[in-house]
């Protein structure tokens, strides 16, 4: 990663993305790629343990070390992340990474299945990480979860959300606001 560049820090857990195919995988390049493609900036990157470690390094130092680099961290939020202790982990860290930094909007959460933690207030109440997550703006991935990652849909999505990352790049490095219309999928399902 290059000194100084914007990056984000994916947390997620294996198991999600096997199940889903790779998917997660597969969407964390997209996004990584169409946030290059909305801000004009090819240094940003999204780091994921699996392409992140090279070998011989020290796993949990590196994952450390890619968390306080990082500017967002991107949590993949299923039922697993909440049971999965190194996510709970990493998702502590950046919380005291962010306090640290003076903010609160590095955390860009996606909703990318139905979690009981955090829709049932009884489980919420109990667990302070969900409540963390929860008091952000999620984005909700859930109806494209099973769809495949060459989907216009899916496609139109990882714009839209690499649009709203270019906007919370723009209030963290003070580079230009990114401004893409929104795209109208139906319009290209009728061609």
């Amino acid at each position: 990663m290059a000194e100084g560049a914007a990056s984000a820090f994916l947390s997620y857990t294996r198991l999600d993305d096997e199940f889903f195919g790779g998917s997660i995988t597969t969407l964390r390049r997209m996004f990584e790629l169409g946030v290059q493609v909305v801000t004009g900036d090819r240094t940003f990157s999204i780091f994921q343990d699996v392409d992140g470690i090279e070998l011989g390094q020290k796993w949990q130092k590196r994952l450390d070390e890619a968390i306080l680099e990082s500017t967002f961290l991107i949590p993949i939020v299923t039922p697993l992340f909440f049971t999965s202790d190194p996510c709970r982990d990493e998702l502590s860290k950046f919380v005291a990474h962010e306090k640290s930094l003076g903010v609160d909007d590095r955390i860009l959460p996606i909703y990318f299945q139905t979690a009981p933690t955090l829709e049932k207030s009884d489980l919420l109440q109990k667990d302070a990480l969900a409540q963390e997550v929860r008091s952000r703006q999620l984005y909700d991935w859930r109806d494209r979860a099973l769809l495949p990652t060459d989907d216009l849909r899916v496609k139109a999505s990882v714009l839209e959300l690499a649009t709203s990352i270019g906007e919370a790049l723009s209030r963290v490095v003070g580079a230009p606001p990114v401004n893409i219309p929104p795209v109208d999928i139906r319009l290209r399902e009728e061609l």
